[in-house]
């Protein structure tokens, strides 16, 4: 005969979230990221994968701006086959994304 251990379920701790101070640090972290010596600075040393976090993070937070900033800045170090990297047609070479380009990118964050 087996006896059966009941299982224990284990609660996940509670985040506790001070929304002034959530606010506040990412509203400097808006400033960093959407400042345009940083982005073009740093930018291009984050993977696509990493600069698109960042960018997630700043448009949820409602700086759609700063993450505009941020993956323009990013996208100038982009080579082809890299997320922020488009090509008009099969024979095109390409070009790291415009401004307007990052811009619709961002609004699929909000979409």
């Amino acid at each position: 005969m087996k006896f059966w251990r009941k299982r224990k379920t284990v609660q996940p701790p509670t985040l506790v979230v001070q929304h002034d101070a959530l606010s506040e640090a990412l509203d400097a972290l808006a400033g960093v990221f959407g400042d345009g010596m940083t982005a073009d600075g740093t930018g291009s040393t984050f993977t696509c994968t990493e600069a698109d976090t960042i960018a997630r993070v700043l448009v949820l937070a409602g700086h759609s701006g700063a993450a505009e900033t941020w993956l323009e800045g990013h996208a100038s170090g982009d080579d082809g086959g890299d997320d922020h990297w488009h090509y008009e047609g099969d024979d095109d070479e390409g070009h790291a994304f415009t401004e307007d380009e990052v811009a619709a990118y961002v609004k699929e964050y909000l979409a």
